[in-house]
């Protein structure tokens, strides 16, 4: 029923005045399935986080840079003579590199499960894609026996409108028969009793 009303409401915004085949509308709702689109999202997630635990093998590079800047310095007057603190600003810049020797299988089973994920989300998306097709046929079909049903109904009823006419014209041409016969019959009564008068 969602599916339907989905299709319906993409009809009507489409401005389309043609007929859409079995599968144009096939085509569309798979495109616009937030199912699917989910389910392929998660995959590329996940054979991203995958690529993600295969590459913590490489070295890792970090670059980092700090500068501190006094704009006050602080003096001590002794009697020796004055002593300044921070009267100079610094820099430091680092360089580290980092590389992974041994991680007790952690890397290799986050990788296995990453690709894991990765093909049972595929498998989603694929069986996501299967229902879209199956409910938008089943609506698609129902629409259309629906239009089916709505032609035979009018049809029924034209016909029933075309009983109804010829059987009010037999009715009346009987009515106007039995008129006659009822007209006869009071004449034969008004005569039977004349002559028994």
């Amino acid at each position: 029923m969602y599916l339907f009303m989905l299709l319906l409401i993409l009809y009507e915004q489409s401005g389309m005045a043609a007929e859409w085949t079995l599968g144009q509308t096939v085509e569309r709702a798979q495109a616009v399935s937030g199912a699917v689109r989910i389910e392929e999202l998660s995959a590329t997630e996940a054979a991203l986080d995958a690529e993600t635990a295969r590459t913590r093998w490489y070295p890792q590079v970090a670059v980092g840079a700090e500068a501190r800047v006094v704009s006050d310095v602080m003096e001590l007057d002794m009697p020796l003579g004055k002593i300044s603190f921070g009267d100079y600003d610094s820099y430091d810049f680092t360089l580290s590199v980092t590389q992974t020797l041994y991680d007790g299988g952690r890397l290799s089973a986050l990788r296995a499960v990453g690709g894991a994920r990765a093909r049972m989300n595929r498998s989603n998306a694929d069986a996501a894609r299967l229902g879209v097709v199956f409910h938008t046929k089943a609506s698609f079909f129902r629409v259309i026996m629906s239009e089916k049903l709505l032609e035979a109904a009018e049809q029924s009823r034209d016909e029933a409108g075309r009983h109804l006419l010829a059987s009010l014209g037999t009715l009346s041409a009987h009515l106007g028969e039995l008129a006659v016969h009822i007209g006869r019959i009071t004449d034969q009564a008004n005569n039977a009793v004349a002559h028994v008068n």
